[in-house]
């Protein structure tokens, strides 16, 4: 005879059953429950040893940790940027600029925005003057520059200077010469006027650009004077506010007009 539930089963219903029924799980050999409670073991030790890491970790207060040689070696080393160059950080984390000629500054652009902060320009009667008889911003110097917001197309070498003289405001000739180009149409540098003078034995070019258009009655070929109207301030051409854009050539030479002008100007 066989025994219950161990011969096969004689009706769908005890096959049923049977499927349902978990299978007894034989007793473990002697070997394998001394294996686990070892295992339990050690995994007991561990999470005690854990437990009082934290319970030490919580406890022990910040300052037990503190060297205060490795904060101040932190504080006197540089902070190395993803370009591979070095910005010197104070201890509060704020970057110390560079000092340049007394001004203090991060970029080329900020050490002009400082030194002149106070506009550039002014009152003169020399054979050498400013654009405008009273000091204006620089809103753009001269030399390389990156991208211009609103003009993609406009050059990353800035050819000369920004000058905001004020919207419809007169720009006068910096010196005396003839006007060798004048034009109101270039859409590039829109209403603009080339006047050519020599002085010191220096042929000096100057270049006004973006006035209003109709604002210049210049000509080609007419003679000006130092202080003589060239125009009024304007935005023509490529240009994304009112100002002149001021170009100066000394001996067929692009150069930096202010420094120029500073130095010749009286």
């Amino acid at each position: 005879m066989t025994e219950a539930g161990t011969g096969p089963p004689r009706t769908r219903r005890e096959a049923i059953a049977r499927e349902r029924t978990p299978a007894r799980r034989a007793p473990a050999s002697p070997r394998r429950r001394v294996r686990n409670r070892a295992v339990h073991k050690v995994l007991a030790g561990g999470v005690l040893v854990f437990a009082f890491a934290m319970i030490v970790g919580l406890s022990v207060p910040a300052n037990a940790l503190y060297n205060p040689g490795d904060a101040a070696e932190a504080e006197a080393s540089p902070v190395v940027a993803g370009t591979g160059q070095e910005l010197a950080v104070d201890a509060d984390g704020q970057a110390i600029p560079t000092t340049s000629d007394d001004y203090t500054a991060s970029t080329r652009s900020q050490l002009l925005a400082q030194k002149y902060s106070g506009g550039v320009g002014g009152q003169f009667t020399g054979p050498v003057r400013w654009p405008f008889p009273y000091k204006v911003a620089i809103m753009s110097p001269f030399g390389p520059r990156g991208p211009v917001a609103g003009c993609p197309s406009c050059a990353p070498f800035h050819r000369g200077v920004d000058l905001n003289g004020g919207n419809g405001n007169p720009i006068f000739s910096i010196m005396g010469g003839t006007v060798t180009e004048r034009t109101g149409g270039s859409w590039t540098y829109g209403n603009y006027a080339v006047i050519v003078g020599h002085y010191q034995g220096h042929e000096v070019k100057a270049i006004y650009e973006h006035m209003q258009d109709g604002s210049s009655p210049l000509v080609v070929g007419q003679q000006v004077k130092v202080g003589d109207f060239v125009g009024l301030v304007g935005m023509t051409g490529e240009a994304t506010a009112p100002h002149l854009h001021l170009e100066l050539d000394v001996d067929r030479v692009l150069i930096d007009p202010i420094p120029w002008l500073e130095a010749n100007a009286s």
